[in-house]
């Protein structure tokens, strides 16, 4: 391959062409997983304490189940 000029210039070509379709699968795939983290991040309205946490992470739940339960620290009364 390499006693041959044209040949070798083909084989950088092709090659220099396959790492940049890698490159553009690995960016779209790393876009992906940041879309689907921000999509799916939920937020409360109110900076809040969390007082029961109804599953582990990494646990498959469903809609509708409650994951955590968060207070808001404004709302609790304390006796005493």
């Amino acid at each position: 391959m390499a006693s041959d000029p044209k040949t070798f210039r083909r084989f950088v070509r092709h090659s220099w062409l396959s790492i940049s379709v890698f490159v553009l699968l690995v960016a779209g795939i790393i876009y992906s997983a940041w879309e689907i983290t921000e999509r799916y991040k939920q937020m409360p309205d109110f900076g809040g304490i969390v007082t029961l946490r109804n599953v582990d992470p990494g646990s498959t739940v469903v809609a509708g189940q409650a994951v955590l339960e968060i207070v808001n620290p404004a709302e609790v009364w304390i006796e005493g």
